[in-house]
């Protein structure tokens, strides 16, 4: 039999999905397309990673703002299947573990990496993954809540992170960490 406790553990979010055609005009959809409109001049002529793309709403914008490729990785099939039904840009979406990224070493430019990492309790092999997969002069734009921000206590939340804890998080991995907090 095959060794369950080697096998990478289910992401807990699942259910915890946004889709703008379901929910066009909230407070969560605006926020999240502000993040990518944040990160869009970044991509133009870039090759890109959505990690977690989700639907792919967020890599369709990043193709719209010149990025010479964009794949999205997500580890759950009906979103992935969704993205490619949707995808009017030519853009690459894959089934994929965000712990065993399935992309070559130096093969992206830009990791886009919005709203995940608290998802998945083994962070740091997140990180690295997202590492092996940047060139050496990538650069990856991460976010994730502020615990607490919301009185609502999401179940699909594994591991929050304050900005102490993200920074050291990243600073582990990365030579060049900088914080920037979303006001909207």
């Amino acid at each position: 039999g095959s060794d369950s406790a080697s096998r990478p553990k289910p992401y807990a979010g699942f259910s915890e999905r946004l889709d703008p055609a379901h929910s066009p005009t909230s407070s969560v959809h605006g926020e999240h397309v502000a993040r990518y409109q944040w990160v869009a001049p970044l991509a133009e002529g870039r090759d890109v990673l959505d990690a977690g793309c989700g639907v792919g709403y967020g890599a369709a914008l990043l193709s719209r703002a010149g990025a010479r490729s964009v794949t999205g990785v997500d580890a759950f099939a009906a979103a992935v299947l969704d993205a490619r039904e949707r995808d009017r840009h030519g853009n690459t979406f894959l089934l994929g573990d965000l712990r065993e990224i399935p992309l070559p070493d130096d093969s992206v430019d830009l990791v886009v990496c919005f709203e995940v990492i608290e998802h998945i309790e083994e962070q740091a092999q997140v990180l690295a993954e997202l590492r092996r997969v940047l060139r050496p002069d990538g650069l990856l734009a991460i976010s994730s809540p502020v615990p607490g921000r919301i009185d609502v206590e999401n179940p699909h939340h594994v591991a929050e992170l304050t900005a102490t804890e993200l920074r050291a998080l990243l600073s582990d991995t990365f030579a060049e960490v900088a914080l920037v907090e979303q006001y909207t």
